[in-house]
């Protein structure tokens, strides 16, 4: 990322000036506070939200003015903050919402034919692996429990494999077991070469489970460490803008 401004909603700027560069299959945290301007930074390398200047290079190629479809077929995805809001399909049931935007898995002749057992196992192999609870693949997606809800969508798109997952703080609203589950999948992705952008204001996740950890404050990176130089307490400083 190089040199990022970006807008609010309301048109003022929250990212200035923003540069990051994030290592090919790095394990990278940024420590922000919620509600200064990583949610739009990372709606903006989602392509949800449009860059008033600066660029985005993603593996060497400009994908600035790419939009979300374009930047999924490159390579990346986008896990919410509210995941249950965004990332799921009220109206759908289990399967559905665990396979949707992986049509290119299970249907033939371009996408015109439904292979329904290679859909059943892609979201079975998924409800599996995400230890996720439900009363089948049929059941209104409305009837799981809100952890599950949150494991469903955790499983649709850390499934997907992308190379760059962005994921806005992830960890809200996961039970502890969730939690871990996250960061142990993220880590599986690591050992597979796949990078990860990790925006949480929970420094203390982080520094146990990330290559780096940039700081981010009043929209610019102050500054990007190895778990080791700095303590939590010198993180949270930090973050804070007292140090």
């Amino acid at each position: 990322v190089e040199r990022l401004q970006v807008k609010d909603t309301r048109g003022n700027v929250v990212v200035q000036d923003l540069s990051l560069e994030v290592l090919e299959g790095e394990m990278r945290g940024v420590a922000a506070i919620p509600g200064t301007g990583e949610k739009e930074l990372a709606e903006c390398l989602y392509g949800a939200r449009k860059a008033e200047s600066g660029r985005i290079l993603l593996f060497g190629r400009d994908v600035t003015r790419l939009n979300i479809e374009q930047r999924r077929e490159a390579g990346l995805s986008l896990l919410s903050d509210d995941r249950i809001r965004d990332g799921l399909i009220p109206e759908a049931n289990v399967e559905d919402n665990l396979t949707i935007g992986r049509e290119r898995d299970f249907t033939q002749l371009h996408g015109i034919l439904i292979d329904a057992p290679a859909k059943e196992h892609l979201a079975t192999d998924l409800i599996d692996s995400f230890s996720i609870i439900s009363r089948g693949l049929k059941a209104p997606i409305t009837t799981l429990s809100g952890g599950n809800m949150q494991r469903i969508c955790l499983a649709r798109i850390l499934g997907r494999q992308s190379q760059l997952l962005v994921a806005l703080h992830p960890t809200v609203g996961l039970d502890p077991m969730g939690t871990k589950l996250f960061f142990d999948k993220v880590a599986e992705r690591r050992r597979q070469g796949l990078t990860s952008l990790i925006f949480s204001p929970n420094i203390k996740e982080l520094l146990s489970s990330c290559d780096r950890i940039s700081v981010m404050s009043n929209g610019k990176i102050v500054g990007t460490y190895m778990p080791k130089e700095k303590s939590l307490e010198q993180l949270a400083l930090l973050l804070s803008g007292v140090a």
